[in-house]
């Protein structure tokens, strides 16, 4: 089966959802599916990776991953949003040149990434959709 997972953060970034979606692509990937991640260029939780103003393409761990540009700001909400904005502009700009997938997972804080995602689906003829929240409670004891 064809696999694109869409998702905010993806390896090398430490925390948060990043390290989760490698796992989870590495681990589809050895049950035989194709597995084709679309991320922002790493970012989080410091932007330590340098700035990209183009789309760019990388393998990781024998994983494909497409790298989409983002204008980084955390210093107020407007600068969030911005890059928010950002992030699902690149995806919507991008999905038309990727590959249709049997099924497309959206993992992403980022809720207007949803958007295009669910469009490309559609318009993709892909016979699933699936949106994954992050939400990762801290135990207290």
């Amino acid at each position: 089966m064809r696999i694109q997972l869409w998702s905010y953060n993806y390896d090398p970034e430490p925390s948060g959802i990043a390290p989760l979606s490698g796992v989870w692509s590495r681990a589809m990937q050895a049950r035989g599916h194709e597995v084709e991640v679309v991320a922002a260029h790493p970012h989080y939780p410091e932007p330590g990776w340098g700035r990209r103003l183009r789309p760019y393409r990388e393998v990781r761990d024998g994983v494909p991953v497409l790298r989409l540009p983002l204008w980084v700001g955390r210093g107020s909400a407007l600068q969030r949003m911005r890059q928010e904005a950002t992030f699902a502009t690149a995806l919507s700009l991008a999905a038309p040149t990727l590959r249709t997938p049997d099924v497309v997972v959206a993992v992403s804080p980022s809720f207007p990434a949803l958007v295009p995602t669910m469009a490309n689906a559609r318009g993709g003829a892909s016979r699933g959709c699936c949106g994954c929240r992050t939400s990762c409670p801290t135990a207290r004891r």
